[in-house]
């Protein structure tokens, strides 16, 4: 689950509304209004992801892409804010969260008592590998000649 799926033509109430009545059929793992109102992210098993973008198109809910990162975190306080802040030094914004319903499992597939899955709608702040012989790089050729 590696992509969020956006709709969003109305209000948040009525895309809310339209998003569950379009995938009456696709098992949804995550739902919540993003950051940026009205839209609405959905998340989906990776097998049901095409069925719920043809699903969304069909409807007029105008879906987009997202990506997004799933990540197995402990249940207490201050953990969202912890994972938002770690992601955010490695150069993301979040832009949604969809904390997702049971348990991650161990390696016998037991669920993990103390711990969940949220999914975090994200973008790059900045570009990919940028570092200072880069910045240098592309300062001087700029400024060659001016």
């Amino acid at each position: 689950m590696h992509q969020q799926i956006g709709g969003s033509p109305k209000d948040t109430a009525s895309n809310m509304r339209a998003i569950l009545t379009a995938l009456a059929d696709v098992n949804i793992a995550g739902l919540a209004p993003s950051f940026d109102p009205p839209h609405i992210r959905v998340l989906v098993e990776d097998r049901d992801f095409d069925a719920a973008y043809d699903a969304m198109s069909a409807a007029g809910l105008d879906p987009t892409i997202h990506s997004a990162v799933t990540v197995p975190m402990s249940d207490k306080p201050g953990g969202l804010k912890s994972a938002m802040d770690r992601l955010a030094r490695k150069g993301y914004v979040v832009e949604s969260i969809l904390v997702l319903p049971g348990r991650p499992k161990d390696s016998n597939g037991q669920p993990i008592e103390d711990q969940v899955h949220v999914s975090f709608g994200i973008r790059q702040t900045g570009i990919a590998d940028w570092d200072d012989d880069r910045a240098d790089e592309l300062g001087s050729e700029i400024g060659a000649g001016l």
